[in-house]
């Protein structure tokens, strides 16, 4: 019998974005008693993109003996939607430079926007610290991480954030997975 392991589901409302996020995590399948630490590989776009990336991650790390093993983590917003955060991102993963782009939402419900006052673009460096002195810190104490060995994944977009993060703070992550930048 195949099955997921468990996907656990948090809301973080961040100090640097004006913002409650969406965590999913999926550990990796583990032994009763087992106290392995393993990488992490924290992906953009979760509403979107954490389901095909379980089911890939999953099937990469078989039980068998000799295959990496890591912790999936799906930085998201809050909703069921897959287009929940579709105006979201545009805030979260754009910097000055970055050419705007429509922002009116698609007519699709459970879209959300940001809040009245707050920026509705140019907030990828907000979105860094949020990722660098909350989201981090909370998956290290929650979950068995090799503390520093993690890897960004990011699609479009999520491919353009991953690229300014790679050159204003690559410290963040040690590996960067970064697909079809924006």
């Amino acid at each position: 019998m195949d099955y997921f392991p468990a996907v656990h589901t948090h809301l973080i409302t961040s100090r640097h974005v004006a913002q409650t996020f969406q965590i999913r995590v999926m550990q990796p399948l583990q032994e009763r008693g087992e106290t392995t630490r393993f990488p992490v590989v924290y992906a953009t776009d979760g509403n979107l993109t954490f389901d095909v990336l379980k089911g890939i991650s999953h099937s990469m790390q078989g039980r068998e003996s000799g295959t990496i093993r890591f912790i999936l983590v799906g930085i998201g917003y809050p909703g069921d939607c897959c287009e929940a955060g579709d105006m979201l991102r545009g805030r979260d993963m754009t910097f000055p430079g970055y050419p705007k782009f429509s922002s009116t939402p698609p007519p699709v419900e459970g879209v959300l926007v940001a809040e009245a006052g707050t920026k509705d673009f140019y907030g990828a460096d907000d979105f860094q610290n949020f990722i660098g002195h909350e989201l981090l810190p909370f998956i290290d104490a929650r979950y068995r991480t090799i503390p520093g060995d993690r890897t960004y994944f990011g699609h479009s977009l999520g491919g353009g954030f991953g690229l300014f993060t790679l050159f204003t703070r690559p410290e963040l992550f040690k590996n960067y997975l970064i697909s079809s930048p924006d």
